[in-house]
């Protein structure tokens, strides 16, 4: 008798050799017909129940990623609970997200691996197959016989954590409209795993978090354009108000210094307009600052001119040294590290005597570190601070602090450390 539920058929009932070897009768087969026709119904509830189960797992996924991507925390953090959510519902035990970066190169921002909690994954997703499967929008399933291009992309996908070749493995492009992302992949260990039923709630969730993305880094532009239009006010009053007035004063003093005055007080208003003249520079060099636009893209090569534009008061070029990765900092500490560089370095040419200077920059999975070292006379203990200062208002805007100390042979060690919340890798 089959087992059906308004013409979908779940399988088939069989009863076979009555007791006492009698023939079925048209009873029996009436009584077999209910019992198939409760059964299709137990199991068709059961697999309502089972899917609407499902699809609440996979809907409460996509809310907490979209929740995590708009209160501000990193893709990075975002799509490493991507893969983490991908990989358990989907029963898989290898789940990686990759998206494309500022050069338009797709490399690995998240995984998750069954069994290797905590393992981390990095580099590039560097076959040139990705690029037709992702512009295309069309989920992919790698199953038994693969081609060769899709050998190439479980080849791409293994070398990312060096484990062993899944038997199949979905590939979900990451795209809203024209505007691709990136793509998800999740592998099993046997072919049966791979489903269409899985490949099918896989991609809502690759397309639910293309529209989160979309919709997390247009809030992040519009803030960052709002930010940028209030510096260009603050420059523009700046220069228009603060400036002028000190210029007026200025001229005023170094006229007054002209007349028939002491000596004393002469030098006296002569250091004070070259202080003005000081504070003129300072502030257009602030007036600079928040005018620019945006980061350089290759922040490495621009923190290396930085630090070789130092003034000839230091004979030998400094040294610099760059450990981890820095190009995906946030806007804001890339920004305050480039003047705490820029102050260091300048407090070296001017006040320290110094003839070697040693940069570090140390990014760890923590925290931030800029030490700059040098064999100078050492910082004075009445010293006013100023530069200084900034710096440490700068450290402790995002949590951090800044340290002088002095090392046992002459010279000074500048550490400014901030940490790097989980949010902000």
């Amino acid at each position: 008798v089959p087992v059906r539920v308004r013409g979908h058929a779940f399988g088939n009932l069989y009863l076979t050799e009555t007791h006492g070897g009698a023939q079925f009768t048209v009873e029996d087969e009436a009584v077999l017909v209910a019992h198939a026709a409760a059964a299709g119904v137990a199991i068709e509830n059961a697999r309502l129940y089972e899917s609407a189960r499902d699809g609440q797992r996979w809907s409460e996924a996509t809310g907490e990623l979209r929740q995590m991507l708009f209160e501000g925390h990193s893709e990075r953090r975002a799509m490493n609970r991507l893969a983490q959510i991908a990989r358990t519902l989907a029963g898989a035990s290898v789940s990686v997200v990759g998206l494309y970066d500022r050069r338009e190169e797709m490399v690995v921002t998240g995984c998750d691996v069954s069994g290797r909690e905590g393992q981390t994954c990095s580099g590039p997703l560097a076959s040139a197959e990705w690029g037709p499967v992702v512009s295309s929008g069309v989920p992919l399933l790698v199953a038994d016989s693969p081609s060769d291009a899709e050998e190439r992309l479980l080849a791409d996908v293994c070398g990312v954590g060096s484990w062993e070749t899944p038997r199949s493995m979905a590939v979900l492009p990451i795209k809203v409209g024209n505007e691709s992302f990136g793509v998800l992949t999740v592998s099993w260990d046997s072919i049966e795993s791979g489903t269409i039923e899985r490949l099918d709630s896989l991609s809502r969730l690759a397309d639910q978090t293309g529209l989160a993305l979309l919709a997390a880094r247009t809030r992040s532009d519009r803030s960052r354009l709002a930010l940028l239009e209030d510096r260009d006010r603050i420059a523009r009053d700046m220069h228009d108000h603060v400036i002028q007035r000190l210029f007026a004063t200025g001229l005023s003093l170094q006229s007054t210094s002209r007349l028939r005055v002491e000596p004393m007080v002469r030098d006296r208003l002569d250091e004070a307009v070259g202080e003005l003249d000081e504070a003129i520079k300072d502030i257009r060099h602030s007036i600079f600052e928040l005018q620019r636009r945006h980061i350089s893209r290759d922040i490495t090569a621009e923190i290396a001119a930085l630090v070789q534009d130092v003034p000839t008061a230091v004979p030998q070029p400094p040294t610099l040294a760059i450990k981890g990765e820095i190009e995906d900092l946030p806007a804001d500490v890339l920004t305050d590290l480039l003047a705490v560089l820029r102050e260091s370095l300048s407090n070296v040419s001017r006040h320290a005597q110094a003839r070697a200077v040693d940069v570090r920059i140390e990014r760890s999975d923590h925290d931030l570190a800029v030490v700059v070292s040098d064999d100078g006379v050492g910082v004075p203990i009445n010293i006013q601070e100023s530069g200084l200062a900034n710096l440490r208002h700068r450290a402790g805007d995002h949590g951090g602090e800044l340290v002088l100390s002095a090392p046992e042979q002459p010279g000074t060690v500048l550490t400014w450390r901030v940490p790097l919340a989980p949010d902000r890798e």
